[in-house]
């Protein structure tokens, strides 16, 4: 009787051991998985941002091609320095405030 009751014991505890075993390996699992989750959905926001910026730095290099055209810088010297060319005449309107 004394050695049933003793493999019965043994039994039980190595059955706890194992139910915990297996609870901590699934709940691993689990914390993993969302982790992952997680990763790749900073992967996603990571991999958009990059294309915006790759966008915003195609748009400058298109401004920075442009800036170089004579016109370009004519427009801009007129609009933006109030400038005029050698043979025009500056009209300003002052009837207007």
């Amino acid at each position: 009787m004394q050695k049933k009751k003793r493999k019965n014991t043994s039994k039980t505890i190595w059955m706890g051991i194992l139910l915990i075993l297996v609870f901590y390996v699934l709940s691993t699992l689990y914390q993993q998985q969302q982790e992952l989750k997680h990763l790749k959905q900073q992967e996603m926001s990571s991999l958009q941002e990059i294309e915006k910026i790759q966008q915003d730095i195609d748009i400058l290099n298109q401004q920075l091609e442009v800036s170089n055209d004579d016109q370009y810088i004519e427009k801009i010297a007129r609009q933006q320095l109030k400038m005029i060319g050698s043979n025009e005449i500056m009209v300003i309107d002052i009837g207007e405030q």
